[in-house]
């Protein structure tokens, strides 16, 4: 695995055995048609 460095994955939580234990996840919820929603988490 990389040392440092920043991945995307989208569709996660199909994987969630493989990420690492300490990393950000972000979600994306569509509130409206011209409008959404970012939470940013962090995982310990």
């Amino acid at each position: 695995m990389l040392e440092e460095g920043v991945t995307l994955i989208e569709r996660a939580n199909r994987a969630t055995d493989a990420l690492p234990h300490n990393r950000w996840e972000i979600t994306i919820e569509i509130t409206a048609e011209s409008s959404q929603r970012f939470a940013v988490t962090h995982i310990a």
